[in-house]
């Protein structure tokens, strides 16, 4: 994965990874290899998801009919 994003070529904003089993090693690889990477509570992603409108809902699609 490193070396994936290092081949992008690309300027990197902070990468974002949830919580999870193998979430701590990889973090600690990903910052040893010196890209800008944040360790996220998997409770924060999911309130964070929910806040964003996502125009997935056929009722949003077609226009909101409460």
């Amino acid at each position: 994965m490193i070396a994936w994003f290092a081949s992008l070529g690309l300027p990197l904003v902070p990468i974002g990874l949830e919580a999870g089993p193998l979430s701590q090693w990889l973090y600690a690889a990903m910052r040893q290899a010196g890209l800008a990477v944040e360790l996220l509570e998997t409770r924060h992603v999911r309130d964070a998801f929910k806040a964003m409108p996502v125009k997935s809902d056929r009722n949003e699609r077609v226009g909101s009919r409460s």
